[in-house]
């Protein structure tokens, strides 16, 4: 690296999904990269080869002086396809077997490059372990979550199936929480980045000292604008649910609670796919609002943006979320959410842009949403008064821009943290640290609150 290298920091993300215009943990990789690189950091993005492809096609359009660079770590594909076979199991194992073979890569990494700071973006939960850990740079951990569960009074209702998943990730957690590698990534973090609160505990009890609250969701301003176009509203009050259909994302609340309001004109929206979908079919008939309902296949994310913008409210009753990327897209074009308080929807979601329904009790919750479901058809004012505030917090406090301004910083006050603190760094090091802190370095806070757990 040259001392005349004008860069703020050099940055290495490790983003397991990173690619542009897929919504989700794919966006939140790629715009995390395109957007620091932006605000004068040299970023390296470690990721997949499927994603390398897709983010540095996407790259060409980018001046070279803000292009992030873009290496892929793999595994074998025997593994791949095998552990290709075992469901969200099988996913689970192959990300943990990929992150133990990227340690070593990152050494690699920071060889060449000297990073100055290192953060870990996407699929990113509080019990897996981090390969960048192991650098001795300042690792900006997360945002992380994971630490999120149902609620007791929930998981009454739940499936024997449902219940002995939700025992097994349970296990997979505390599994997760005794292993040294991810009780590390506490330990050496320089700061802890938790989606929610829920996580930010699990983060604490692990031995994370400086934790903040930044979820990683956040909608670019391309996203947002997208959103905000014209669209027809449907002719019916109209609520939509979007996502993969696992009974705990909650969508049975919402069938309950739709069908207790007893709107006969109303209709309502599923979108997805996933193996709960025979279950909610189900529901729908004994229910008997089948004349209400629809179920609609996955389609292409602008086609899914129209019909969320034709709708009236979003109900997304996930029970525990660590994100909800769907509930700001939702915000954005200008439309209430229904879900409930738990997680990163109830982050997302105010009382002045939506309803946050209580988990205390499975019946008051029902109670609770098909009452607001109700206000939404005689109150017709309401949906568009929440609906703008709506938009307004996303612009506010939940988009691209604002999360990029405060990573930004972080990273900038982690490289000025090493200068003033590691006297026992090496000299070439101390230098490289030094020659990065520029007088554009940013030195006011950010505004993610601190949390107290």
């Amino acid at each position: 690296m040259s001392s005349q290298d004008k860069h703020i920091s050099r940055v290495l993300l490790c983003a397991y999904a990173c690619s542009p215009d897929r919504g989700s943990e794919e966006s939140v990789g790629w715009d995390t990269a395109v957007q620091l690189a932006s605000r004068d950091h040299q970023v390296v993005v470690l990721t997949r080869s499927t994603e390398r492809t897709l983010s540095e096609a996407k790259a060409e359009s980018i001046p070279d002086e803000l292009r992030p660079t873009f290496v892929s770590c793999d595994l074998s594909p025997v593994w791949t396809n095998l552990l290709g076979h075992l469901g969200k199991i099988g996913v689970d194992l192959g990300y943990f077997a990929w992150l133990l073979k990227a340690r070593r890569q990152v050494k690699d990494l920071h060889r060449a490059y000297q990073f100055t700071s290192s953060q870990h973006v996407t699929y990113a939960r509080y019990w897996m372990p981090s390969p960048l850990s192991s650098l001795d740079i300042p690792f900006i951990w997360g945002p992380v979550g994971g630490g999120e569960s149902i609620p007791a009074a929930l998981l009454t209702r739940f499936s024997l199936k449902g219940r002995a998943f939700e025992a097994l990730r349970d296990m997979m957690r505390s599994i997760g929480e005794s292993m040294t590698l991810a009780q590390n990534n506490a330990k050496r973090s320089h700061i802890a980045l938790a989606n929610t609160a829920e996580s930010a505990k699990r983060m604490k009890l692990m031995g994370a000292e400086s934790i903040q609250i930044m979820n990683s969701a956040a909608l670019s301003e391309k996203d947002q604008q997208t959103l905000q176009k014209e669209v027809i509203k449907q002719d019916r009050l109209t609520f939509i649910s979007v996502g993969r259909l696992l009974e705990w994302k909650g969508f049975q609340l919402g069938l309950e609670a739709f069908s207790r309001a007893n709107l006969p004109n109303a209709r309502y929206l599923i979108v997805g796919s996933g193996p709960f979908k025979a279950n909610l079919v189900a529901l729908v008939q004994k229910l008997g609002i089948q004349n209400q309902v629809d179920f609609i296949a996955s389609m292409p994310r602008n086609e899914l943006f129209d019909l969320m913008i034709s709708a009236h409210a979003l109900v997304h009753p996930s029970m525990h979320e660590s994100g909800g990327y769907v509930c700001l897209e939702m915000m954005a074009a200008g439309n209430p959410v229904i879900c409930l308080n738990v997680g990163g929807p109830s982050l997302f979601v105010s009382d002045s842009s939506g309803f946050l329904a209580s988990t205390e009790d499975y019946e008051q919750a029902l109670n609770e949403m098909a009452s607001f479901m109700s206000r939404l058809e005689s109150e017709p004012n309401l949906g568009m008064r929440l609906g703008q505030h709506g938009k307004q917090r996303v612009q506010e406090r939940f988009s691209m821009s604002v999360k990029s301004n405060d990573l930004s910083l972080i990273h900038g006050g982690a490289v000025q943290d090493s200068v003033e603190t590691r006297v026992d760094a090496p000299p070439a090091l101390r230098s490289i640290l030094r020659s990065s802190t520029t007088s554009s370095a940013p030195n006011r806070p950010v505004s993610t609150p601190q949390v107290s757990v």
